[in-house]
């Protein structure tokens, strides 16, 4: 049985970017980041920071996504934090 891609859930990505990655299909697994921020001091990386709005999906630590992002931080040995936000957060 071969799982399924992903199907674009908001519509306001880059549609040819999205379309060219499902097409190569399930073993090509990429992360959409919602909002990543690098913050740096004196041009060395210092920490990533990964937002997510109240309304997304869950953050399953253990899934593969999460993992890449923590072995990117590891490798860099710098912390990640991993954020939700209130989209009201004026």
């Amino acid at each position: 049985m071969t799982a399924e891609v992903a199907q674009e859930r908001t519509g306001w990505r880059d549609q040819e970017i999205s379309a060219r990655h499902r097409m190569w299909g399930y073993d090509c697994p990429a992360l959409d980041l919602d909002f990543l921020m690098l913050e740096y001091d004196q041009g060395k990386a210092a920490a990533l920071v990964e937002f997510k709005n109240e309304k997304a999906m869950p953050i399953r630590m253990g899934h593969p996504s999460i993992r890449a992002l923590i072995g990117l931080a590891d490798a860099a040995n710098i912390p990640l934090f991993l954020v939700r936000y209130d989209s009201h957060f004026a």
